[in-house]
């Protein structure tokens, strides 16, 4: 059974309709066609009823749609497996990072290990959160900054590396610009903007909020690049670690103000278990480890 066949199908039980699926396909709308009755043939049934002016799905085809799925579900997870161990062996290093490495202290630490291993060819990825672990799962990479393991993240192994917190960038306009310290206490009425929806960072800023008895009603959930546009602008306060805070231009006239008490978080590399990863990757993992958490 030709896989391309299933995934074509997939697109027309989805669609239905044979110019958009046969175009998502790259192929003509007659090799659709045909590629269809080849896999009706295989199969024994027919998959969808046709008629001059619509398609639908049969209800074997209905039956055969979660299947299909996970067919090519499990090919496109063997690909990954056999790209991560035909690798294993070479000097490739593929890591992801997360998105606004400004936010982490890592990038020491990979320059130094590139001089220390000239002969490895150091990759990155890089990407949101959410996508970082979406890739994870499908092994693109072994090695990833992240944030230890939770229920929103899911689970791998963890080496922490980094224990920072959070700190408050105001306009040197608003209000508040002159305040030593501010509580989140503070912050209420303000318009507040933080990391994205659904972010580590973004549940550790709800869930202190929440424990002091506080709403979590956030103006802005989004980048950081866009959280500093509005704050350029004079629009609200956001929350940012001290290392992003450390590394706005002088000229960019945000204020980064300490919030008491501290609202902490850790962060690291995650990766799988020590047996599933290449020799490039266990040299950088045991790299690491060389350096304790920082706490400041």
């Amino acid at each position: 059974m030709n896989t391309e066949h299933i995934k074509e199908f997939i697109l027309l039980a989805s669609n239905l309709n044979f110019s958009k699926a046969a175009e998502d396909s790259f192929i003509s709308q007659s090799s659709l066609s045909k590629h269809i009755r080849i896999l009706e043939k295989e199969l024994g049934t027919q998959l969808f009823i046709r008629t001059t002016r619509s398609i639908r799905l049969t209800e074997t085809g209905i039956m055969f749609l979660p299947y299909a799925k996970k067919i090519i579900g499990l090919c496109d997870s063997y690909s990954s497996e056999l790209e991560l161990f035909s690798s294993r062996d070479n000097n490739k290093l593929v890591v992801g990072i997360i998105s606004n490495p400004q936010y982490y202290d890592l990038a020491g630490y990979m320059i130094g290990f590139m001089i220390a291993e000239p002969d490895i060819n150091f990759n990155l990825i890089e990407a949101d959160e959410i996508g970082l672990l979406e890739m994870f799962k499908q092994r693109k990479y072994n090695l990833f900054t992240a944030f230890p393991p939770s229920e929103l993240t899911g689970n791998y192994e963890f080496l922490p590396m980094v224990e920072t917190k959070f700190v408050a960038l105001v306009n040197i306009s608003h209000p508040l610009a002159n305040k030593t310290s501010l509580s989140l206490k503070d912050l209420s009425g303000e318009k507040i903007l933080i990391p994205g929806r659904n972010s580590t960072l973004q549940t550790i800023i709800k869930d202190a909020m929440i424990k002091q008895g506080l709403e979590f009603c956030p103006t802005y959930e989004g980048s950081s690049i866009g959280s500093i546009e509005l704050l350029k602008a004079g629009m609200g306060i956001s929350l940012h670690s001290v290392e992003f805070s450390n590394n706005l231009p002088n000229n960019s006239n945000i204020q980064a103000i300490p919030i008491e008490p501290d609202i902490k978080f850790v962060y690291g590399i995650g990766h799988r278990p020590i047996d599933e990863l290449s020799s490039s990757e266990k040299k950088y993992l045991n790299y690491l480890k060389q350096f304790e958490l920082k706490k400041l």
